[in-house]
């Protein structure tokens, strides 16, 4: 499926902005190119669930614009992000990418809002904080996220797509 011929995915493709990650173009939008006062806000950094796409953020934008410069990025694999088939996916890769993004920006402190896998993520970039001081997360809200490994009660396409044989079928038979 092509993403680009629906409207609504078409103009958010062309707010946004790419940058390198180990080769391949991270899709990310950030409020400071089409506002440049945006630049003297705190910024805000918006991580999305799974399996969805920094377009999810396009309901908040004008509420949250406001108050903050936003950065929303696709994750690699997700959304307007290359998806590649050989590369190692995980929430350190995801993380590392994440990292690198805001460094490529200059932003060394920086607001979280999270939103189920992106509050792994988030968690990630919190203990990395801790160990590497390399930016200050000033804050961080956690949406929907799966905080509390005991209390997560995962469905069973979840459960089946873990299992190494089931999980490799179901990944050619459910179209990206």
């Amino acid at each position: 499926i092509n993403p680009y011929r629906f409207p609504k995915i078409l103009n958010w493709a062309k707010q946004g902005k790419y940058f390198n990650f180990d080769g391949y173009p991270i899709f990310y939008y950030d409020s400071s190119v089409a506002d440049t006062t945006a630049i003297s806000k705190p910024t805000l950094l918006l991580l999305h669930g799974y399996p969805t796409s920094s377009i999810d953020s396009l309901c908040m934008l004008d509420e949250l614009q406001r108050r903050f410069r936003i950065i929303a990025p696709d994750y690699l694999g997700y959304g307007l992000s290359a998806k590649p088939i050989s590369f190692a996916y995980s929430i350190f890769s995801q993380a590392n990418m994440i990292e690198q993004l805001m460094s490529s920006l200059n932003l060394s402190q920086f607001h979280i809002l999270a939103h189920d896998v992106g509050d792994t993520i988030a968690q990630e970039l919190l203990a990395r904080q801790i160990d590497r001081r390399q930016y200050i997360i000033q804050s961080t809200v956690f949406l929907n996220g799966g905080l509390f490994p005991e209390a997560h009660h995962p469905f069973i396409m979840m459960k089946l797509l873990k299992t190494p044989f089931i999980g490799a079928i179901i990944q050619y038979i459910v179209p990206r």
